[in-house]
Protein backbone atom coordinates (compact mmCIF):
# COMPACT_ATOMS: atom_id res chain seq x y z
CA UNK A 1 0.00 0.00 0.00
CA UNK A 2 1.17 3.23 -1.14
CA UNK A 3 1.93 5.74 2.04
CA UNK A 4 0.73 8.98 -0.35
CA UNK A 5 -2.62 8.79 0.46
CA UNK A 6 -4.02 7.54 -2.47
CA UNK A 7 -6.94 5.45 -2.76
CA UNK A 8 -7.41 3.96 -6.48
CA UNK A 9 -10.17 1.65 -7.36
CA UNK A 10 -10.43 -0.33 -10.99
CA UNK A 11 -14.29 -0.10 -11.57
CA UNK A 12 -15.68 -2.14 -14.60
CA UNK A 13 -19.29 -1.60 -15.19
CA UNK A 14 -21.17 -2.73 -18.50
CA UNK A 15 -24.55 -1.02 -20.24
CA UNK A 16 -26.73 -3.75 -18.79
CA UNK A 17 -25.48 -2.36 -15.40
CA UNK A 18 -23.12 -5.51 -14.34
CA UNK A 19 -20.37 -4.14 -12.17
CA UNK A 20 -17.46 -6.30 -11.86
CA UNK A 21 -15.28 -7.01 -9.15
CA UNK A 22 -13.69 -3.61 -7.53
CA UNK A 23 -9.98 -3.63 -7.70
CA UNK A 24 -8.54 -1.33 -4.98
CA UNK A 25 -5.47 0.14 -3.53
CA UNK A 26 -6.04 1.92 -0.02
CA UNK A 27 -3.26 2.83 1.76
CA UNK A 28 -4.97 3.40 5.11
CA UNK A 29 -5.10 0.92 8.14
CA UNK A 30 -8.62 1.77 9.04
CA UNK A 31 -11.32 2.05 6.25
CA UNK A 32 -14.71 2.08 6.37
CA UNK A 33 -17.36 -0.24 4.29
CA UNK A 34 -15.11 -1.92 2.25
CA UNK A 35 -16.95 -4.63 0.30
CA UNK A 36 -16.01 -8.24 0.95
CA UNK A 37 -15.93 -8.83 -2.54
CA UNK A 38 -12.96 -6.30 -3.40
CA UNK A 39 -9.67 -7.25 -4.44
CA UNK A 40 -6.61 -5.51 -3.38
CA UNK A 41 -3.48 -5.19 -4.72
CA UNK A 42 -0.34 -2.68 -4.15
CA UNK A 43 1.58 -0.81 -5.70
CA UNK A 44 4.29 2.27 -4.99
CA UNK A 45 2.41 5.23 -5.80
CA UNK A 46 -0.95 3.97 -5.08
CA UNK A 47 -1.92 4.00 -8.82
CA UNK A 48 -2.56 0.92 -10.61
CA UNK A 49 0.14 0.55 -12.22
CA UNK A 50 0.83 -2.07 -15.71
CA UNK A 51 1.18 -5.19 -13.94
CA UNK A 52 -1.73 -4.61 -11.75
CA UNK A 53 -4.17 -3.83 -14.47
CA UNK A 54 -2.87 -7.27 -16.40
CA UNK A 55 -3.77 -8.86 -12.98
CA UNK A 56 -7.38 -7.61 -13.21
CA UNK A 57 -8.35 -8.27 -17.22
CA UNK A 58 -6.80 -11.78 -16.61
CA UNK A 59 -8.59 -12.97 -13.28
CA UNK A 60 -11.91 -10.72 -13.73
CA UNK A 61 -12.63 -9.69 -16.65
CA UNK A 62 -11.57 -12.28 -18.95
CA UNK A 63 -13.75 -14.66 -17.10
CA UNK A 64 -16.67 -12.63 -17.05
CA UNK A 65 -17.22 -12.34 -20.76
CA UNK A 66 -18.83 -15.11 -21.73
CA UNK A 67 -18.65 -16.87 -24.75
CA UNK A 68 -19.60 -14.10 -27.51
CA UNK A 69 -16.71 -13.11 -29.27
CA UNK A 70 -15.24 -10.34 -29.82
CA UNK A 71 -15.78 -8.54 -26.74
CA UNK A 72 -15.42 -4.71 -26.45
CA UNK A 73 -13.30 -2.77 -23.21
CA UNK A 74 -13.25 0.88 -23.29
CA UNK A 75 -10.87 2.68 -21.15
CA UNK A 76 -8.52 5.93 -21.00
CA UNK A 77 -5.54 5.99 -22.95
CA UNK A 78 -3.38 5.54 -19.90
CA UNK A 79 0.20 3.92 -20.54
CA UNK A 80 -0.28 1.40 -17.75
CA UNK A 81 -2.99 -0.19 -20.02
CA UNK A 82 0.03 -0.46 -22.89
CA UNK A 83 1.42 -4.26 -21.80
CA UNK A 84 2.85 -6.62 -23.71
CA UNK A 85 1.40 -8.88 -21.39
CA UNK A 86 -2.15 -7.56 -21.14
CA UNK A 87 -2.33 -6.66 -24.80
CA UNK A 88 -1.28 -10.78 -25.93
CA UNK A 89 -4.12 -11.77 -23.46
CA UNK A 90 -6.44 -9.78 -24.84
CA UNK A 91 -6.08 -10.54 -28.51
CA UNK A 92 -5.54 -14.17 -27.71
CA UNK A 93 -9.33 -14.33 -25.76
CA UNK A 94 -11.10 -11.87 -28.39
CA UNK A 95 -10.95 -9.17 -26.06
CA UNK A 96 -10.67 -5.51 -27.80
CA UNK A 97 -9.04 -2.83 -25.97
CA UNK A 98 -10.06 0.83 -27.02
CA UNK A 99 -8.35 3.87 -25.67
CA UNK A 100 -10.24 7.17 -25.45
CA UNK A 101 -8.39 10.16 -27.04
CA UNK A 102 -6.93 12.77 -24.52
CA UNK A 103 -8.63 14.77 -22.45
CA UNK A 104 -12.16 13.03 -23.66
CA UNK A 105 -12.58 10.92 -20.39
CA UNK A 106 -15.11 13.41 -19.02
CA UNK A 107 -18.23 13.00 -22.24
CA UNK A 108 -16.85 9.33 -23.22
CA UNK A 109 -15.93 7.60 -20.04
CA UNK A 110 -19.55 6.40 -19.14
CA UNK A 111 -18.31 5.60 -15.65
CA UNK A 112 -16.91 9.58 -15.40
CA UNK A 113 -20.54 10.81 -17.11
CA UNK A 114 -22.83 9.02 -14.22
CA UNK A 115 -21.12 6.91 -11.79
CA UNK A 116 -19.03 9.01 -10.54
CA UNK A 117 -21.12 12.43 -10.15
CA UNK A 118 -22.70 10.32 -7.96
CA UNK A 119 -19.90 10.54 -5.71
CA UNK A 120 -20.10 14.24 -5.39
CA UNK A 121 -23.32 14.46 -3.94
CA UNK A 122 -22.79 15.17 -0.02
CA UNK A 123 -23.39 17.87 1.84
CA UNK A 124 -22.07 21.33 1.51
CA UNK A 125 -19.18 21.82 4.67
CA UNK A 126 -18.64 18.02 5.36
CA UNK A 127 -15.19 16.78 4.60
CA UNK A 128 -14.65 13.37 3.67
CA UNK A 129 -11.35 11.51 4.30
CA UNK A 130 -9.56 8.56 2.56
CA UNK A 131 -10.70 6.27 5.13
CA UNK A 132 -14.52 6.27 4.30
CA UNK A 133 -14.22 7.03 0.23
CA UNK A 134 -14.70 2.78 -0.42
CA UNK A 135 -17.95 3.31 1.44
CA UNK A 136 -19.00 6.50 -0.17
CA UNK A 137 -18.07 4.41 -3.92
CA UNK A 138 -20.02 1.53 -2.64
CA UNK A 139 -23.00 3.74 -2.06
CA UNK A 140 -22.94 4.92 -5.89
CA UNK A 141 -22.60 1.80 -7.09
CA UNK A 142 -25.93 0.64 -5.39
CA UNK A 143 -27.86 3.96 -6.03
CA UNK A 144 -27.00 2.98 -9.85
CA UNK A 145 -30.10 1.74 -11.46
CA UNK A 146 -30.12 -0.43 -14.94
CA UNK A 147 -30.98 2.83 -16.41
CA UNK A 148 -28.93 4.60 -15.00
CA UNK A 149 -26.48 2.71 -16.31
CA UNK A 150 -28.01 2.69 -19.54
CA UNK A 151 -28.18 6.59 -19.82
CA UNK A 152 -24.00 7.12 -19.75
CA UNK A 153 -23.83 4.77 -22.34
CA UNK A 154 -25.96 6.39 -24.40
CA UNK A 155 -25.19 10.04 -23.50
CA UNK A 156 -21.60 9.05 -24.92
CA UNK A 157 -22.93 7.14 -28.05
CA UNK A 158 -21.42 4.35 -26.97
CA UNK A 159 -24.84 1.70 -26.87
CA UNK A 160 -26.34 2.23 -28.80
CA UNK A 161 -23.55 3.59 -30.97
CA UNK A 162 -24.20 7.35 -32.21
CA UNK A 163 -22.18 9.43 -33.25
CA UNK A 164 -23.90 13.00 -32.68
CA UNK A 165 -25.01 11.93 -29.13
CA UNK A 166 -21.73 13.43 -28.38
CA UNK A 167 -21.60 17.26 -26.99
CA UNK A 168 -19.34 18.69 -28.70
CA UNK A 169 -19.79 21.77 -26.91
CA UNK A 170 -17.27 20.67 -25.00
CA UNK A 171 -14.73 20.37 -27.02
CA UNK A 172 -12.50 23.30 -27.44
CA UNK A 173 -10.42 23.71 -31.19
CA UNK A 174 -6.76 24.93 -30.54
CA UNK A 175 -6.11 28.92 -30.94
CA UNK A 176 -2.61 27.85 -32.97
CA UNK A 177 -1.80 24.65 -33.82
CA UNK A 178 1.47 22.78 -33.43
CA UNK A 179 2.78 20.11 -35.21
CA UNK A 180 6.21 18.15 -34.42
CA UNK A 181 8.98 18.07 -37.53
CA UNK A 182 11.10 14.68 -38.31
CA UNK A 183 13.90 15.65 -35.82
CA UNK A 184 11.70 15.75 -32.80
CA UNK A 185 11.32 19.42 -32.95
CA UNK A 186 8.06 21.26 -32.20
CA UNK A 187 6.87 23.30 -35.11
CA UNK A 188 4.10 26.68 -33.98
CA UNK A 189 1.78 28.13 -35.98
CA UNK A 190 2.47 31.77 -34.08
CA UNK A 191 6.14 32.12 -32.18
CA UNK A 192 7.15 34.55 -29.72
CA UNK A 193 10.46 36.47 -29.24
CA UNK A 194 12.50 34.69 -26.78
CA UNK A 195 13.16 38.20 -25.28
CA UNK A 196 10.53 40.46 -25.24
CA UNK A 197 7.59 37.59 -25.77
CA UNK A 198 5.83 39.47 -28.44
CA UNK A 199 4.85 37.47 -31.36
CA UNK A 200 6.98 37.75 -34.52
CA UNK A 201 3.83 37.44 -36.95
CA UNK A 202 0.62 39.03 -35.91
CA UNK A 203 -1.77 35.76 -35.30
CA UNK A 204 -4.81 37.82 -35.65
CA UNK A 205 -3.72 38.56 -39.50
CA UNK A 206 -2.35 35.16 -39.98
CA UNK A 207 -6.21 33.92 -38.93
CA UNK A 208 -8.14 36.64 -41.07
CA UNK A 209 -9.12 38.58 -37.99
CA UNK A 210 -7.42 41.93 -38.49
CA UNK A 211 -6.43 43.26 -42.25
CA UNK A 212 -2.70 43.66 -42.90
CA UNK A 213 -2.98 47.41 -42.34
CA UNK A 214 -3.69 46.95 -38.81
CA UNK A 215 -1.25 44.71 -38.32
CA UNK A 216 1.24 46.88 -36.01
CA UNK A 217 -1.56 48.26 -34.35
CA UNK A 218 -4.08 45.82 -32.99
CA UNK A 219 -1.25 43.48 -31.85
CA UNK A 220 -1.80 40.43 -29.08
CA UNK A 221 -0.27 41.50 -25.69
CA UNK A 222 2.95 39.52 -24.91
CA UNK A 223 2.90 36.30 -23.86
CA UNK A 224 5.48 34.05 -22.85
CA UNK A 225 7.89 32.38 -24.98
CA UNK A 226 5.98 30.20 -27.44
CA UNK A 227 9.78 28.41 -28.15
CA UNK A 228 10.38 27.86 -24.49
CA UNK A 229 7.22 25.19 -24.49
CA UNK A 230 9.17 21.87 -23.92
CA UNK A 231 9.30 18.90 -25.94
CA UNK A 232 5.99 16.83 -26.04
CA UNK A 233 6.08 13.51 -24.36
CA UNK A 234 6.65 10.47 -26.02
CA UNK A 235 3.91 8.92 -23.74
CA UNK A 236 1.36 11.46 -24.69
CA UNK A 237 -1.46 9.80 -26.65
CA UNK A 238 -3.83 12.89 -28.31
CA UNK A 239 -5.74 10.30 -30.26
CA UNK A 240 -8.06 7.53 -29.79
CA UNK A 241 -6.81 4.26 -30.51
CA UNK A 242 -7.37 0.42 -30.19
CA UNK A 243 -4.52 -1.12 -28.19
CA UNK A 244 -5.24 -5.05 -28.95
CA UNK A 245 -3.77 -5.03 -32.11
CA UNK A 246 -0.85 -7.03 -33.77
CA UNK A 247 1.06 -3.46 -34.25
CA UNK A 248 0.56 -2.42 -31.24
CA UNK A 249 2.24 -5.49 -29.84
CA UNK A 250 5.03 -5.62 -32.62
CA UNK A 251 5.24 -2.03 -32.23
CA UNK A 252 5.86 -2.90 -28.53
CA UNK A 253 8.51 -5.80 -28.67
CA UNK A 254 10.02 -3.39 -31.19
CA UNK A 255 10.58 -1.04 -28.47
CA UNK A 256 11.10 -3.70 -25.45
CA UNK A 257 14.33 -4.63 -28.08
CA UNK A 258 15.43 -1.53 -28.63
CA UNK A 259 15.42 -0.72 -24.97
CA UNK A 260 17.41 -3.98 -24.41
CA UNK A 261 19.60 -2.82 -26.73
CA UNK A 262 20.32 -0.02 -24.83
CA UNK A 263 20.10 -1.26 -21.78
CA UNK A 264 22.70 -4.03 -23.09
CA UNK A 265 24.66 -1.00 -24.37
CA UNK A 266 24.75 0.97 -21.44
CA UNK A 267 26.05 -1.69 -19.37
CA UNK A 268 29.38 -1.59 -20.71
CA UNK A 269 29.78 2.22 -20.93
CA UNK A 270 28.90 1.57 -17.01
CA UNK A 271 31.48 -0.98 -16.57
CA UNK A 272 33.94 1.51 -18.35
CA UNK A 273 33.06 4.53 -16.31
CA UNK A 274 33.10 2.58 -13.11
CA UNK A 275 36.92 0.55 -14.15
CA UNK A 276 38.18 5.01 -14.77
CA UNK A 277 36.47 5.68 -11.85
CA UNK A 278 38.35 2.78 -10.13
CA UNK A 279 42.23 3.47 -11.94
CA UNK A 280 41.32 7.49 -11.42
CA UNK A 281 40.86 6.58 -7.36
CA UNK A 282 43.76 4.46 -7.45
CA UNK A 283 45.99 6.60 -9.44
CA UNK A 284 44.80 9.81 -6.44
CA UNK A 285 45.88 7.06 -3.96
CA UNK A 286 48.93 6.49 -5.31
CA UNK A 287 49.86 10.18 -5.59
CA UNK A 288 48.39 10.95 -2.10
CA UNK A 289 51.15 7.60 -1.11
CA UNK A 290 54.07 9.38 -2.66
CA UNK A 291 53.16 13.02 -1.32
CA UNK A 292 53.08 11.72 1.84
CA UNK A 293 56.09 9.36 1.45
CA UNK A 294 57.90 12.71 0.27
CA UNK A 295 56.97 14.99 2.88
CA UNK A 296 57.74 12.32 5.21
CA UNK A 297 61.41 11.84 3.65
CA UNK A 298 61.46 15.88 4.02
CA UNK A 299 60.69 15.76 7.44
CA UNK A 300 62.99 13.18 8.38
CA UNK A 301 65.69 15.25 6.44
CA UNK A 302 64.26 18.09 8.46
CA UNK A 303 64.90 16.58 11.96
CA UNK A 304 68.68 14.95 10.99
CA UNK A 305 69.34 18.38 9.53
CA UNK A 306 68.68 20.15 13.15
CA UNK A 307 70.16 17.09 15.06
CA UNK A 308 73.09 18.00 13.20
CA UNK A 309 73.06 21.59 13.80
CA UNK A 310 72.22 20.74 17.38
CA UNK A 311 75.15 18.76 17.99
CA UNK A 312 77.58 21.43 16.26
CA UNK A 313 76.30 23.57 18.21
CA UNK A 314 76.89 21.30 21.68
CA UNK A 315 80.57 20.57 20.44
CA UNK A 316 81.35 24.53 20.27
CA UNK A 317 79.55 24.90 23.71
CA UNK A 318 82.27 21.54 25.28
CA UNK A 319 85.04 23.42 23.27
CA UNK A 320 84.49 26.63 25.10
CA UNK A 321 83.80 25.33 28.40
CA UNK A 322 87.15 23.18 28.38
CA UNK A 323 90.08 24.94 30.52
CA UNK A 324 93.00 26.93 28.85
CA UNK A 325 96.57 25.35 28.85
CA UNK A 326 97.14 27.94 31.70
CA UNK A 327 94.24 26.82 33.75
CA UNK A 328 95.04 23.50 33.11
CA UNK A 329 98.21 23.35 34.38
CA UNK A 330 97.27 24.90 37.47
CA UNK A 331 94.89 22.21 37.78
CA UNK A 332 97.26 19.60 37.72
CA UNK A 333 99.61 21.30 39.78
CA UNK A 334 96.61 21.49 42.35
CA UNK A 335 95.37 17.77 41.81
CA UNK A 336 99.21 16.92 41.91
CA UNK A 337 99.94 18.56 45.41
CA UNK A 338 96.16 17.75 46.79
CA UNK A 339 97.28 13.88 46.17
CA UNK A 340 100.80 14.64 47.79
CA UNK A 341 98.39 14.68 51.55
CA UNK A 342 98.13 10.84 52.96
CA UNK A 343 96.05 10.45 55.77
CA UNK A 344 97.73 9.30 58.94
CA UNK A 345 94.71 7.09 59.66
CA UNK A 346 92.82 5.92 56.65
CA UNK A 347 96.23 5.97 54.58
CA UNK A 348 93.36 7.67 51.84
CA UNK A 349 95.32 10.02 49.23
CA UNK A 350 94.04 13.72 48.87
CA UNK A 351 91.86 15.42 46.19
CA UNK A 352 90.74 18.56 44.70
CA UNK A 353 87.45 17.87 45.50
CA UNK A 354 87.43 16.91 48.96
CA UNK A 355 86.26 19.89 50.65
CA UNK A 356 83.87 19.85 48.45
CA UNK A 357 83.04 16.59 49.58
CA UNK A 358 83.50 17.91 53.26
CA UNK A 359 86.71 16.30 54.22
CA UNK A 360 89.37 18.58 55.44
CA UNK A 361 92.32 18.25 56.60
CA UNK A 362 94.69 18.49 59.82
CA UNK A 363 98.46 18.35 60.66
CA UNK A 364 100.65 17.33 63.42
CA UNK A 365 102.82 19.96 64.74
CA UNK A 366 105.18 17.05 66.05
CA UNK A 367 105.75 14.78 62.72
CA UNK A 368 104.15 17.57 60.02
CA UNK A 369 101.99 13.91 59.09
CA UNK A 370 98.25 14.60 57.78
CA UNK A 371 95.07 13.59 58.89
CA UNK A 372 91.20 13.54 57.84
CA UNK A 373 88.54 15.24 60.30
CA UNK A 374 86.41 11.93 59.78
CA UNK A 375 89.79 10.15 60.43
CA UNK A 376 90.62 11.51 64.27
CA UNK A 377 88.92 10.94 67.68
CA UNK A 378 86.37 13.62 69.12
CA UNK A 379 89.19 15.20 71.02
CA UNK A 380 91.75 15.54 68.92
CA UNK A 381 89.59 17.15 66.52
CA UNK A 382 88.67 19.59 69.24
CA UNK A 383 92.46 20.25 69.70
CA UNK A 384 93.42 20.20 66.25
CA UNK A 385 90.27 22.91 64.97
CA UNK A 386 91.89 24.77 68.56
CA UNK A 387 95.17 24.86 67.25
CA UNK A 388 94.10 26.87 64.27
CA UNK A 389 94.00 29.69 66.46
CA UNK A 390 97.47 29.86 67.28
CA UNK A 391 98.12 26.73 69.54
CA UNK A 392 99.69 23.51 68.99
CA UNK A 393 98.45 19.50 68.13
CA UNK A 394 100.05 16.96 67.82
CA UNK A 395 98.99 13.52 67.30
CA UNK A 396 99.29 10.29 68.91
CA UNK A 397 102.16 9.21 67.85
CA UNK A 398 103.95 12.87 68.94
CA UNK A 399 102.81 12.52 72.47
CA UNK A 400 104.41 9.70 73.69
CA UNK A 401 104.59 10.96 77.41
CA UNK A 402 100.66 11.49 77.18
CA UNK A 403 99.70 8.35 75.93
CA UNK A 404 102.50 6.94 78.69
CA UNK A 405 100.28 8.84 81.43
Amino acid sequence: MSGSGRITAQVCMSASRRFLQTLGSIPHRTIEGVPTSWMFSSSESGHINAEIFYQWLGKVFIPNCGKERPFLLVLDNHDNHIFIPTIKAAIENGVVLVGFPGHTTHILQPLDVKIVTNVGYVRDGVTVGNHKFPAILRHAIDQTSKASAQKPFEVTGQFPVNRNAIDTLQLITPTFSTAETSDGKIQFEAETCLTCGYFIKNPLVTRGIVPERLAQILVPPPAKPVAHVPKMSKKRVEKGRVVSTEEMLLELQEKERQEEEKRAGVEPRKKDAEEKHRVKAQEAEEKRQRKETTKAAREEKRKNEEDEKEARKRARMEKKSRPGRKEFREREIARVRAFSFVCGVCREHGTVTDEEKGLFWYSCDGCDRWFHNVCLSVDDLCKAVESLNGGEWMCDSCRPGLIEE
